[in-house]
């Protein structure tokens, strides 16, 4: 018995040579590390806990396997995770499991999953977990750590029972050192030695032999719990004493900057040379390649300051596993600047860049604010303007600060006092035109001009749409002012008011949002979607796509050929040539593509209704206000849509009958049920996968599930059929080929 079951470890574990070789060769997915210049509140953060279906809070370790699962190991039990839905394992529906606390993970390159317990060590081979523990030859039924080798061989370190590798005879135990030791910790360094974290001290086992690096190396008397590699070699350890320490010159040296951590639990290095710190009581601590430390906890968003494990995916996102929960940070698309990067308030109205190119954030009971070194500062700007409730701003010709607020008009110019105009009078929008002169539109008292030292007003007695302006623009094509109303488009010029109504094909005569580009043409975002003026008709996109199908608070250009929207449920890039053929009654579909949580906004609300509702930078930078904070994506850096992932096969059920997914699958009739469940592993915006499937034989054509994960059948007659499924992440493109698997009822 103990024979067969050493032959099926080593069956188990040599396959990772090929693994090895694949990477070596390119041919596994690539890891995007996470972005450096980052501040960390600026990672996109997303928290699992008991409520989101974790078998239990405490996150003890962390693997990814070769489909794409990410495997959660908890003082409680084991969850598989594809990124939408968990699978647990425990001991009150899986035997094998005697404990449900799992100490540690590993995969072999056959795919199976390795799992440490404190009652022994489980195997699971897609379908079924087996158990071995004293009687099959481990010296020790806790196991601490797992390691699967470059060379393929399966190493676990016990408690007590020291270091033990899975060999042609069974569990091995070698002689030395090591043979009665608690091994907390393993890893394997580019050089392929194994670096061994003992009750004993710290050890390198390679092809030179064992190596024992003892009080004299400059290790405390501490545990090692934590051992990573850096891109450049260097070896880093982190003790039971909160102390993080790196080999140089065949000496460690202390890394003096972690005051305050009871322990060092994890450690991981990046591609990018940042070193991740896993702690006990101050939470992650990120050190930087080149100098500098910060810190992520329960203050700035991590659900405890424990931190247990650590892993980065093959997407480029990084795991982190706390004593209260699990937590994926992501370099997410769209960055998000919060209170905790200096606003006052996160109820931001609006953002306007002046001419020497400092970005101001308006906000509500914030006063206003300046972007300065990646944070938002408070300018040295009079006490009366500190907390006011800033909905527009303008920086005209002179130099002078207009600031529009829900009491009226503040001019300022650095060095003076400030004028009050308009008191107690809603503004919404400000601009300059011609030169010298200011505009301002109100909520109910139309359109107001500065001009020359006099101020004169303009309403629906002389010839304007409606008294409540939302939106201005100068016109150059036209040489007017377009000012958008509650009740339609206006051009203001020499001539007066000429008025420009729904009539005229405008899909809602609310205007929010105006843009005039090179050619003369005008955008318009209204409260039911974006609107094109041009030859002297309007052009209504609702219908289009759901997307454009919504209020618009602002229109940018990126110049590249875009659009950028500010809408309530996200903010959407369209190409504007793709909105122009359908203009000009072309068929085709729109270059479109929506941003919102899941690619890394806080709220994918945007605020609007005032303007300047956004700004695009002259770095070519896009952001948008919305409820909570200032958002920002950097359309010069957008990465290209990911391809959908290939979906899996997971259960197939007939006749009520749960059967192993295999090529070819076959059973009794029975009444002819069937329901096949199939996933995706996917963590970049898992929620936005779409499906499709069809039981070739059956179906007469793809059937689209939408977000739905499984299929159902029934009254099936006898016979052979094929099912396949497919995953797309907009669907338009499909990942190919499908997942299949051949039924013979």
């Amino acid at each position: 018995m103990k024979r067969r079951r050493a032959r099926a470890i080593v069956r188990a574990v040599r396959g990772l040579v090929l693994l090895t070789a694949l990477a070596a060769l390119g041919l596994l997915p690539p890891c995007f590390a996470l972005r450096p210049g980052r501040e960390l509140s600026q990672y996109s953060r997303h928290v699992w806990n008991t409520s989101d279906d974790l078998p239990q809070n405490a996150v003890t370790a962390l693997l990814q396997d070769s489909d794409g699962y990410l495997w959660i190991g908890t003082q409680g039990g084991l969850a598989r995770f594809d990124g939408v839905r968990f699978t647990a394992f425990d001991h009150t529906n899986t035997p094998a499991f005697r404990d449900s606390f799992v100490t540690a993970l590993a995969q072999d390159g056959e795919g199976r999953i390795w799992v440490g317990s404190r009652q022994g060590l489980l195997r699971y081979d897609g379908w079924e977990f087996e158990r071995f523990g004293t009687e099959d030859g481990l010296p020790h039924e806790y196991v601490r750590s797992l390691l699967v080798d470059s060379r393929g061989r399966l190493w676990a370190g016990t408690y007590g029972g020291g270091l033990v590798r899975a060999g042609e005879a069974g569990f091995e135990v070698p002689e030395g050192e090591l043979s009665e030791a608690v091994v907390r910790v393993m890893f394997e360094d580019r050089r392929r030695g194994l670096w061994i974290g003992a009750s004993r001290g710290l050890y390198r086992l390679g092809a030179e032999g064992l190596e024992v690096f003892g009080e004299g190396s400059g290790l405390p008397p501490d545990f090692v719990r934590a051992i990573a590699e850096d891109p450049s070699g260097r070896v880093w350890v982190g003790t039971e004493g909160g102390r993080l320490l790196y080999l140089e010159e065949g000496r460690f040296r202390e890394y003096a900057g972690l005051e305050g951590a009871v322990s060092v639990r994890s450690l991981h290095a990046d591609e990018h040379g940042t070193l991740w710190v896993g702690t006990e009581a101050i939470g992650l601590v990120r050190l930087l390649e080149g100098g500098g430390q910060s810190r992520l906890d329960q203050a700035v968003g991590l659900p405890h300051d424990s931190v247990l494990s650590l892993l980065e995916d093959r997407e480029g996102s990084l795991w982190v596993g706390t004593r209260a929960g699990l937590v994926r940070l992501e370099s997410a698309v769209v960055t998000t600047f919060s209170t905790h990067d200096g606003l006052e308030s996160e109820s931001v109205r609006a953002l306007y860049e002046d001419a020497q190119g400092r970005l101001w954030v308006g906000t509500e009971g914030g006063g206003l604010q300046v972007l300065e070194e990646g944070r938002f500062v408070r300018p040295d700007l009079p006490e009366e303007l500190a907390h006011a409730w800033v909905r527009t701003i303008l920086e005209d010709g002179g130099g002078r600060l207009w600031l529009g607020t829900r009491s009226g008009v503040s001019e300022y110019r650095p060095g003076s006092r400030v004028r009050h105009h308009l008191d107690g009078e809603t503004i919404h929008a400000l601009t300059e035109f011609p030169a010298g002169t200011v505009w301002a539109g109100t909520a109910g008292d139309g359109l107001v001009r500065w001009e020359g030292g006099r101020i004169s007003r303009m309403g629906s007695g002389q010839g304007l749409s409606h008294d409540n302006v939302r939106a201005l623009a100068v016109s150059a094509a036209r040489n007017c002012l377009w000012v958008g109303t509650e009740a339609g488009l206006n051009c203001v010029g020499r001539d007066g008011v000429e008025v420009h109504s729904a009539a005229g094909g405008q899909g809602s005569p609310f205007v929010l949002a105006l843009l005039e580009d090179s050619a003369g043409d005008l955008w318009v975002g209204t409260a039911g979607g974006l609107t094109l003026f041009t030859g002297g008709r309007f052009v209504d996109f609702a219908s289009h796509d759901d997307a454009l199908n919504t209020a618009v608070f602002q229109i940018l250009e990126d110049g590249c050929g875009y659009l950028w929207l500010g809408a309530p449920k996200g903010i959407v890039r369209v190409s504007k040539e793709g909105l122009r053929r359908l203009a000009r009654g072309e068929q085709g579909k729109l270059q479109l593509r929506r941003f919102t949580e899941a690619d890394g906004m806080l709220t994918s609300e945007c605020a609007g209704g005032t303007q300047p509702a956004g700004a695009r930078t002259r770095d070519g930078r896009i952001w948008f206000p919305t409820l909570r904070g200032v958002v920002m994506i950097d359309p010069a850096h957008l990465p290209a849509a990911s391809p959908p992932p290939p979906p899996l096969i997971e259960r197939v059920v007939a006749g009520g009958v749960p059967l192993r997914p295999r090529d070819m699958v076959e059973t009794p009739v029975g009444n002819g049920a069937l329901s096949v469940q199939f996933t995706a592993p996917s963590f970049l915006a898992p929620t936005r996968l779409r499906f499709r499937y069809r039981l070739v034989g059956h179906d007469p054509g793809w059937v689209e599930s939408e977000d739905r994960r499984a299929a159902f059948y029934t009254n099936l007659s006898p016979g052979a059929y094929r099912f396949d499924v497919q995953a797309s992440r907009d669907g338009r493109t499909w990942s190919d080929p499908p997942a299949t698997i051949g039924l013979r009822l």
